[in-house]
């Protein structure tokens, strides 16, 4: 798995970096449509960390996440169909 990472805006509410509002990947600045997914990982090995999935708007699809311990955002996967 491939893991890049990634400038990320987010709002930043009482939990420090709590969503995604726009990251630049590849040179390109990508703007949140949609939240499809997020959840709050905990793992001995990675670490604590938020995983988002999201849609842009230019309806691509992106798997991204925010590392704690590492105080960083990064790209899993880009998800190139549509939904």
């Amino acid at each position: 798995m491939d893991i890049y990472p990634i400038e990320v805006t987010s709002y930043a509410g009482y939990k420090g970096e709590e969503k995604p509002l726009r990251f630049i990947f590849d040179g390109k600045e990508h703007k949140v449509r949609e939240i499809m997914e997020s959840s709050y990982q905990a793992d001995h090995e990675k670490g604590l960390r938020r995983e988002f999935k999201l849609k842009t708007e230019e309806n691509l699809n992106f798997h991204i996440y925010y590392d704690e311990e590492k105080d960083a955002w990064f790209l899993i996967k880009q998800i190139v169909y549509e939904r």
